[in-house]
């Protein structure tokens, strides 16, 4: 289906006929005749069927200790993801980035891989401290200490991500008592009395990982008759997003994709991967999307956070309500920033943040915590339920407000989830299976199906004369403009007052079996006088859908999920009408 992105090409050509508007009628059989009229001004908008859409697409992965299931989840989704890229035709970077954003100062060198805003891709299986990390959940969402299936699945998934996997199939079936109590030896002290394994030792050494690029390039995953290998690609990326659980509990998620796109880390339009780490993930010519994947709040601040505040990371709560005054940074100016370096790194002098920086987020449910800091907390501290409030639980486990990314993505036009309103918290989506929203997201990336058109030949009502279809006779319906849920119609419009037309690129080509083989086109439209290269689609291709985020108008929404492959090296254009004297 289409996705509507501001900024499409407007009016192209005009004419203007001699009839006046009081005598229509005398000057044609209808009052006015599908953009034939001898009256009525004729539009001509482009529509984005032809080439091949790029977009450069960053996943925020949060590597804190309470990810393991969340990835996962992210990891079993994404085949659906990168389905719709492939089915689309998607020019597509993929690269991946995590929370993490401090050095071993600070953390103590805990996580050995991931640097603030560096594109990594290197498995990272071994599990932190959280038990989650060890045992699955219940129906309740309490630990089964006598299911460690998901450290198990950890380890086949490490395996799988080795040059070779026979060598480390002996892995693959750990004995129970052992695993346990190498990872939670704490809590079986009477059952772990001997000498246990180096928690290393049940996976395999870093040195047997298969190079995976930083950059997933679609060019490097399809085949020469244009097929995307969604397997192999979902296989790459499941090793590259497995980012670990060892990185800084203060997750600085957009601090972290700020810098992704600095030129300090990508060297510009023509940065060396030689000495920059994230040189080539960025292109001039393409879009930019960013998705966030975190269980917890942004907490990107001005470097003078005390990260050994007792409040542990309810600080960074604290500190988001002192407003300007506290340390965390504020998001306005983290937007602004990472539009100037999105537009240094491309090259360019600026960057549209509304139609092309495209923004997604898969965090927990707004649950704003707004109580000022006391002067100190609570002893003993019932982290973090004393401070701040859990926004959603399930078997996948628990998380907490997404808010400050809820806020961020909220700043992008094209961006998922929406708020249901102003004053509706966004919905969140951390705690629930992923597909569904992996899917929707993959929508955002897809080729623009038509700008908005909102002033099509106007009728006053259901009861209102339309002109008829001049090519299939059919009598015209005086429609109300659709509109989103919740909103109220601006109008009405005649739906015979818009044709489609496509037609061949190249002024040179004649041969017309481009157009046949589309099974687009209305019979007997086909290289018409009129329009020799080209021809009239069907409307039964395509339906007027509203125009997203409440604007008055219609988008021509193709019902084919593989427009923009068939239509793919046609010119498409959408042809209406209007009276003179509606504007």
């Amino acid at each position: 289906m289409g996705w509507n992105v501001p900024g499409a090409p407007r009016l192209l050509t005009a004419t203007l006929g001699l009839c006046t508007v009081a005598g229509i009628t005398a000057c044609n059989e209808y009052p006015v005749q599908l953009t034939r009229s001898t009256s009525a001004i004729e539009f001509i908008e482009p529509q984005t069927a032809n080439g091949t859409d790029k977009a450069d697409i960053l996943w925020m992965i949060d590597n804190s200790g309470s990810m393991c299931q969340e990835q996962k989840l992210l990891r079993d989704g994404f085949a659906d993801f990168v389905e719709i890229l492939g089915e689309v035709n998607l020019d597509f970077h993929i690269g991946v980035t995590t929370t993490h954003f401090v050095d071993d100062s600070v953390d103590g060198g805990r996580e050995p891989v991931a640097q603030p805003g560096y594109l990594q891709s290197t498995p990272q299986p071994l599990p932190g401290t959280n038990r989650t990390c060890y045992y699955g959940l219940d129906e309740e969402g309490n630990i089964n200490v006598n299911d460690m299936s998901p450290i198990i699945d950890s380890i086949a998934l490490a395996v799988e991500c080795t040059t070779n996997p026979g060598d480390y199939q002996d892995l693959l079936n750990p004995d129970f008592t052992e695993l346990r109590c190498a990872f939670d030896g704490f809590s079986f002290e009477e059952e772990c009395t001997g000498e246990t394994r180096d928690q290393e030792s049940f996976f395999p050494p870093p040195s047997a990982y298969r190079p995976i690029p930083k950059v997933l390039r679609a060019q490097d995953y399809t085949s020469e008759q244009g097929v995307l290998d969604v397997e192999r690609l979902s296989d790459d990326f499941a090793c590259m997003s497995l980012v670990g659980v060892r990185g800084f509990g203060f997750e600085q998620g957009l601090s972290a994709v700020v810098r992704a796109f600095s030129p300090e880390l990508t060297g510009g339009p023509d940065g060396d991967p030689a000495q920059y780490p994230n040189a080539g993930f960025v292109r001039p010519d393409a879009q930019t999307g960013v998705i966030f994947v975190s269980d917890e709040n942004d907490c990107s601040n001005d470097g003078t956070l005390d990260y050994q505040s007792t409040c542990l990371v309810s600080e960074c709560t604290y500190q988001e309500n002192l407003g300007e005054a506290g340390a965390l940074l504020q998001i306005d100016t983290l937007r602004d920033e990472l539009l100037a370096n999105i537009a240094a790194s491309r090259g360019v002098n600026s960057v549209d943040p509304d139609s092309e920086v495209i923004m997604a987020s898969i965090h927990g449910r707004e649950s704003r915590f707004l109580e000022p800091r006391p002067d100190e907390c609570r002893p003993p501290i019932q982290f973090p339920e004393d401070h701040v409030p859990i926004s959603c639980a399930s078997v996948n486990g628990e998380a907490y407000s997404g808010h400050r990314y809820a806020e961020f993505i909220s700043a992008f036009d094209i961006s998922f989830p929406k708020k249901p309103s102003e004053d509706a918290p966004m919905t969140g989506l951390i705690c629930s299976d992923f597909t569904p929203a992996l899917e929707e997201i993959a929508r955002l990336f897809e080729p623009a199906g038509s700008g908005c058109i909102d002033d099509i030949y106007a009728c006053d009502g259901p009861e209102a004369a339309c002109p008829a279809n001049p090519f299939t006779g059919e009598a015209g319906v005086c429609r109300p403009y659709p509109v989103e849920a919740g909103l109220e119609s601006s109008g009405y419009y005649c739906d015979t007052g818009l044709q489609v037309r496509m037609k061949l690129p190249d002024e040179a080509e004649t041969d017309l079996t481009r157009l046949e083989t589309t099974r687009y086109c209305l019979e007997g439209t086909i290289g018409m006088p009129e329009y020799p290269r080209g021809c009239v689609v069907d409307p039964a291709n395509y339906q007027l859908s509203a125009c997203p985020g409440g604007t008055s108008g219609v988008i021509i929404d193709w019902n084919d999920e593989q427009w923009f492959n068939i239509l793919s090296g046609l010119a498409v254009e959408a042809r209406y009408a209007r009276l003179p004297s509606e504007r």
